[in-house]
């Protein structure tokens, strides 16, 4: 009987903290410092999950005024792999901070999201960035993305070096072909080949 009781002990013991730690970090989460939040954020991720929590991590991915809480945000939620949360991924796309859009279009990629690629190639021939275009381009490599072809040309037009070898690298990589290294070789080949795969076209 002593044990059972002692047992018992411990599990309220174990449910008190419990509570007191989801309180106290319930209170990071408003915290002025973003550390704070941060670690709010993760911990609740990490340790409760709810719809309580869900929408803390939503609300921070959208409103919270550090990137670096937005960024982690926007990781948790693709660790969530759930699809339904790619239309709220796809509007990170749109954030003002580079890191955020770098975290949105990599987990992008690792849910393998292929219907957001015409918003992937509009980044990767309209970002400010190079490192978000070439973030891009990655995702694009990881989610074997070949209906990315006209993008990948286009961007062979990049001012970057780096953003044009990788779209050349890709491009020889998905089509085993070598027409030039030039954005005008490749139209000329991406030209003959779709009026060779469409006779009526001709």
């Amino acid at each position: 009987m002593l044990m059972y009781r002692m047992i018992w002990l411990v599990l309220v013991c174990i449910v008190l903290m419990s509570c007191s730690s989801f309180s106290d970090h319930l209170n990071q989460i408003k915290s002025d410092a973003a550390s704070d939040r941060i670690e709010g954020i993760y911990w609740l991720s990490m340790n409760m999950k709810s719809p309580t929590t869900q929408k803390l991590l939503i609300e921070a991915f959208r409103k919270d005024e550090s990137e670096i809480v937005r960024s982690l945000a926007a990781r948790l939620i693709v660790l969530e792999n759930n699809p339904d949360y790619v239309p709220l991924l796809v509007l990170g796309l749109h954030d003002s901070s580079p890191l955020v859009r770098m975290e949105v279009v990599q987990g992008l990629g690792s849910l393998q999201a292929k219907t957001t690629l015409p918003d992937l190639s509009n980044l990767l021939l309209n970002d400010s960035d190079i490192f978000v275009r070439l973030k891009v381009l990655k995702s694009i490599q990881y989610m074997n993305a070949t209906e990315s072809i006209p993008s990948l040309i286009d961007a062979l037009g990049d001012p970057e070096p780096a953003v044009r070898f990788y779209a050349l690298l890709l491009l020889e990589q998905f089509t085993q072909e070598k027409p030039g290294i030039d954005k005008q070789s490749w139209k000329k080949w991406y030209e003959k080949k779709s009026t060779t795969s469409n006779p009526s076209q001709s």
